[in-house]
């Protein structure tokens, strides 16, 4: 599915507070280029339905543009939260990691570097289980098999599981789900690779910004 198509089905707004983290990474493990401890990392947050496009360019502008001190530039993979987010739940969350520097602060440590950081730290709080919105609650089986997919839908047909959303990614398909009994995958787990996540990044797209041949990650 395209991207803007994806995020169009896939974000729902129920509440004022509702919101969608949309995250691109370009990971050290999947890019032998990145010398440093640290990943390359973009986020947006999609506060509403006509947010989506304005906030997908932003961010496909920003990896696609990125380059490196040295004039590099690196794939990225973007994702969005597989559930809302509660913008207010994660505000008190930064607020009380805020209070928590603040006391630091007056018995002598130095926090100067994560007030640098505020806005990063929102982000975090943000995708915590504890900020996670009320209401319809999503999960997502990670399926690290291209070939099989047409039939692992049918075995969870047969079990009454039906995917909202099966979207390809680099190495398999991410697929999304209404809250099932996990158990039911007992009876098949030894014959597919997949995971089942409750709360996780769903792919939205990969960009391979120079041509780098695929690999076998996602």
């Amino acid at each position: 599915m395209k991207p803007i198509d994806l995020l169009n089905k896939h974000c729902e707004f129920t509440t004022t507070y509702d919101c969608y983290i949309l995250i691109a990474v370009s990971r050290k493990k999947d890019t032998p280029e990145i010398t440093n401890s640290q990943e390359i990392v973009f986020r947006e947050v999609i506060k509403r339905k006509d947010d989506i496009i304005r906030k997908y360019n932003k961010i496909k502008a920003q990896v696609t543009n990125y380059k490196d001190e040295n004039g590099k530039s690196f794939p990225f993979y973007i994702y969005v939260s597989l559930n809302r987010r509660d913008a207010k739940k994660g505000a008190f969350l930064l607020m009380n990691k805020m209070l928590g520097w603040a006391q630091e602060e007056t018995n002598g440590t130095d926090r100067s570097r994560m007030w640098k950081k505020t806005y990063g730290h929102f982000y975090s709080c943000l995708m915590m289980k504890e900020a996670r919105s009320t209401g319809q609650k999503y999960f997502m089986i990670d399926f690290d098999e291209k070939n099989t997919i047409t039939k692992f839908l049918t075995e969870l047909n047969n079990m009454g599981i039906v995917p909202d959303i099966v979207q390809e990614t680099r190495n398999g398909y991410h697929l999304k789900l209404k809250p099932f009994d996990r158990r039911l995958l007992d009876s098949i787990k030894e014959h597919y690779d997949f995971e089942v996540k409750t709360d996780a990044n769903f792919f939205v797209e990969y960009v391979n910004n120079r041509g780098l041949k695929n690999d076998n990650r996602k």
